[in-house]
């Protein structure tokens, strides 16, 4: 129990303000790097808004948390009360004003939990994932079998939905199981792990399928077996895994056990697509980092100028039209009988020696290997 409080208090409690506080320092310093008032500014708007989303989600959660303290005090009373005093309800007739006044009870404790639900997940929807959508995040890791935790990621592989295995696979210990459960004991399930259990909740769910067809038989909601009550009370929640048999038969209670398995295998999606689609996102992401990266290097050490920029492009453009409409001034001037006399008189340099003239773009080159300088960016 003290390990598991420990793994608590570091990996749940510790790192993520640490690892938010890491992270808005390292943007705040490399935008500063550029505009210290800005690195400044980011870095201030990113603890602010760290700290106040979870000042924010505590404050939402007090009224929260008092209400479904005071109504699981005020459901366990209520019914501490009906079964100890049902006789004396019963001669003052309020046997059914206490079972209403329990069920309201319930009824506002479930709203209460409800709302604290959506702040919780409105605040911490990032880890999600790991908890609702297993089958995706095994799918995403490539992850077939289940493995001792913390679980170690799957770098790059060639997933094999046939063999169900990944071929020339190199795995990062331990990354997997503090990214996925950000803890050192959770196990994350694999695919195989969770065919197997929706197999069971596709069997579950045909027992309850069952029980809803004596519902829909029963002429009313009071006439309807209290067997078949109690059953769809227990497997009603895994009766939509039941309906995934109605791709392959009309009525789920006779599918055969291939149909099952089949069926069961129909929540896996197709690995290589996610695995991929996944790398190739975090790959994307790496390389805009190190971009910025190497933006700010550059920009602190003073030489952005002296590195390819946009500017230079365009200034290349300019000149080569520039060059190319004084190449076709100086071709009219020593062929004036080609484009007329009147031409070359009305020419700038009409009159002038064609040596010196033919000197000039010399001259224009040499100042055009002068050294350009964005705009914008000082030397």
């Amino acid at each position: 129990m003290d390990i598991d409080a420990l793994d608590v208090l570091y990996l749940r409690v510790l790192a993520p303000p640490a690892a938010a506080l890491a992270t808005a320092l390292a943007v705040g310093l490399a935008l500063g790097l550029m505009q210290p008032l800005l690195g400044l500014a980011v870095f201030a708007f990113l603890v602010a808004a760290g700290i106040g989303l979870a000042l924010a989600a505590g404050h939402a959660a007090r009224l929260g948390m008092r209400r479904r303290a005071q109504m699981t005090e005020t459901l366990r009373a209520r019914t501490i009360d009906l079964m100890q005093g049902q006789t004396e309800l019963v001669m003052a007739a309020r046997l059914g004003a206490q079972r209403r006044a329990i069920a309201d009870a319930d009824a506002r404790l479930a709203a209460a939990e409800d709302r604290l639900n959506r702040i919780d997940s409105w605040a911490g929807f990032g880890y999600l994932a790991s908890e609702h959508q297993k089958m995706k995040l095994a799918a995403i890791e490539g992850m077939w079998e289940t493995q001792p935790a913390p679980a170690s990621f799957t770098l790059v592989g060639i997933p094999d939905m046939e063999e169900r295995t990944n071929h020339y696979a190199i795995h990062i210990p331990w990354v997997m199981g503090l990214i996925g459960t950000r803890s050192l004991m959770q196990e994350i399930p694999g695919i195989l792990e969770l065919v197997d259990k929706a197999e069971d909740r596709i069997r579950n769910g045909i027992i309850a399928y069952d029980a809803l067809q004596d519902y829909r038989a029963a002429p009313s909601r009071d006439a309807v077996p209290p067997e078949s009550v109690r059953t769809f009370e227990e497997h009603g929640d895994d009766m939509g895994y039941a309906l995934l048999l109605t791709k392959y038969v009309e009525d789920p209670r006779g599918a055969t056990e291939e149909q099952i398995a089949q069926a069961a295998w129909d929540t896996v999606p197709h690995v290589p697509t996610l695995f991929w689609a996944f790398r190739i996102m975090v790959g994307i992401g790496f390389v805009n980092m190190a971009l910025m990266a190497a933006f700010v290097m550059v920009s602190a050490r003073g030489t952005i100028t002296r590195r390819p920029c946009p500017g230079r492009v365009a200034h290349g453009r300019r000149r080569l039209v520039a060059d190319g409409a004084d190449s076709s001034a100086h071709h009219r001037r020593l062929h004036p009988a080609l484009y007329g006399a009147d031409r070359d008189r009305d020419a700038p340099d009409a009159g002038r020696d064609p040596q010196g003239a033919a000197a000039r773009p010399r001259a224009r080159g040499a100042a055009s290997a002068r050294p350009f300088r964005c705009r914008g960016v000082r030397p």
